[in-house]
């Protein structure tokens, strides 16, 4: 299969203390991919390279055979790359659509004149935002928060405005970090439903952080464990939940 993202021997250090020390897979074209690990183990580090908030201090990572390192941090959306954050990053005083629409930002083609006289393009523009976001918030069940301010919303609602916003992005790759952090037994199973359908629906290949090993082992075609900074297993989920080394990683020593 082609690879949508190959992640290449990456280093990275704060000071004195490794955070990445060579990390090496490949994500498949339309796949979800779950990367785990204890911890610190180096999983939203990883992230925060790839979409440009950290610079490696060396290795390569390429997206649809397009090195990243190098390219502008406000630039990654624009090349197809979504994701959501372990904290949520929304903003809390504003509506769920408002923040939806935020996802759309690297596609408007407005500026200070055109937003200022409303031009018919301008209007335009914004219906055909509109639409898509509305599609969106249907989808995911948030059309009766649409227009309620997102601090008054519920953790688990949350986290799907953010899902929301990142898909209107119109990504082909989508970073999750931890996205069913804090969600109840039955949110959980319904994110996970969701995510297949999505997955399937906009044609995604998804790279999945997530800690809730049970949505991992049912949802992901392909597992990548990380633990103090390197990769220690890559495969099939129920090859990877079996290896010693990750049995070691999760539970010590006397476990494996």
């Amino acid at each position: 299969m082609t690879a949508a993202l190959e992640i290449d021997d990456v280093h990275l250090s704060f000071g004195g203390v490794k955070a990445l020390t060579g990390p090496s897979f490949e994500v498949a074209e339309g796949e979800i991919c779950g990367l785990i690990g204890p911890n610190g183990a180096g999983k939203t580090t990883l992230f925060n390279c790839i979409t440009r908030i950290y610079e490696p201090d060396s290795g390569s990572v390429r997206y649809r055979g397009r090195e990243l390192l190098g390219q502008r941090r406000h630039l990654i959306p624009s090349l197809g790359i979504a994701r959501t954050f372990q904290n949520l990053g929304l903003l809390s005083d504003l509506s769920t659509l408002d923040n939806v629409l935020l996802g759309a930002t690297h596609r408007s083609r407005a500026n200070l004149l055109t937003s200022a006289l409303r031009t018919p393009g301008m209007r335009k523009e914004e219906r055909q935002m509109l639409c898509e976001a509305d599609e969106i918030l249907a989808r995911l069940g948030l059309g009766d928060v649409r227009d309620t301010i997102v601090s008054d919303v519920p953790f688990g609602t949350q986290k799907r405005i953010e899902l929301a916003r990142a898909l209107m992005i119109k990504p082909r790759l989508l970073l999750l970090d931890e996205p069913a952090n804090g969600l109840t037994h039955s949110e959980v199973d319904d994110l996970a439903t969701v995510l297949r359908e999505v997955r399937d629906e906009h044609d995604l290949t998804i790279l999945l952080v997530e800690h809730h090993m049970g949505m991992v082992m049912s949802m992901c075609e392909h597992v990548v464990v990380l633990d103090l900074g390197a990769k220690i297993a890559d495969g099939k989920p129920a090859d990877v939940s079996r290896d010693p080394a990750v049995v070691t990683a999760y539970l010590g020593s006397e476990a494996a």
